[in-house]
């Protein structure tokens, strides 16, 4: 954490504060009895429904990265490269709040300031205001898609403990494979020709997908009946075109690719679901395309 000596009324404040900074030890920081650290907490949820394809709480060991800017001293909120209130400060969930690994943000008990905090899942180090985010390409383990997931939060506020509430930036494909005992089946599902990195601006609090486009994007399965089975993938923002973008279907060790039926926008915090059958016909298990939601529908979050 890097407190900026500007705001100091007096050269003694100045010589006390000094020791507050990323190479500051946690002795140093008790030296300082007028500050406490801040606490950040998540609401219930804690990420907004219907705005997270992982779900709308967090999982333990999910990680945040913190910045904070002075807002009054600065003399502005809009987050800088370096030398902020606080420099991408990493939280980990420890299944009830958030646990600071390292030197936490500190606060004036009697007089706060008015500090604006970014807040980004995953954390990641070495990142600035601006940075690349990549979905993995293989999101079949459940760690890997929900680690595929991008969430900010931006929050002015004099508080000692603040509440998270992140907003979803990704999109999310959803495919449900139907069919009569359908859970008897080995299935796989894939998405083709998407892209799956955007570029991140937290001052604006936007992602927008690069050009790279990864050829196959592995779901995950995340729900099984026995009739149907449901697979989905976080992808970036961006718009799906028809003979572009394919979805395949592996079923038994056979796999048939679909071509989209239209063009289809994926916006932040949207989600596209799609369906296909499995029948049987003249004694062959044959594949059919059962339909598809007319508009990208915002994501339906699960509750855990």
């Amino acid at each position: 954490m890097n407190i900026k000596t500007s705001i100091l009324s007096s050269a003694l404040f100045g010589l006390l504060l000094t020791a507050c900074n990323e190479q500051a030890d946690m002795q140093g920081l008790e030296q300082l009895p007028d500050m406490v650290p801040v606490t950040f907490c998540r609401m219930v949820p804690s990420i907004e429904l219907q705005t997270r394809a992982a779900g709308n709480q967090f999982e333990t060991e999910d990680a945040l990265g913190i910045f904070a800017v002075d807002s009054i001293n600065s003399g502005s909120s809009r987050l800088m490269a370096t030398d902020n209130y606080a420099d991408n400060v990493r939280y980990d969930f420890d299944g009830s709040g958030f646990v600071c690994q390292g030197n936490p943000i500190m606060q004036f008990r009697d007089t706060p300031l008015l500090l604006t905090y970014y807040a980004v899942y995953p954390y990641q180090a070495g990142i600035t205001p601006t940075f690349r985010f990549e979905a993995a390409a293989d999101q079949s383990a459940h760690s890997s898609y929900t680690r595929s997931d991008l969430a900010m939060q931006k929050i002015t506020t004099t508080n000692l403990q603040v509440e998270l509430q992140l907003q979803h930036l990704m999109s999310n494909v959803d495919v449900a494979v139907c069919g009569t005992d359908i859970n008897t089946h080995s299935v796989q599902v894939a998405v083709t020709n998407v892209a799956l990195a955007t570029w991140v601006n937290l001052n604006s609090q936007q992602a927008v997908a690069t050009n790279d486009v990864t050829s196959q994007v592995q779901c995950e399965l995340y729900e099984q009946t026995v009739n149907e089975s449901k697979f989905h993938a976080i992808v970036a923002p961006q718009t799906l075109t028809q003979g572009n973008q394919a979805v395949v279907i592996t079923l038994d060790g056979v796999s048939t690719v679909f071509d989209l039926p239209a063009s289809y926008q994926l916006r932040s915090n949207t989600q596209l679901s799609l369906v296909f059958d499995v029948i049987e016909d003249d004694g062959d298990i044959v594949i059919r395309y059962g339909g598809v939601e007319e508009e990208p529908q915002p994501v339906h979050a699960r509750c855990q």
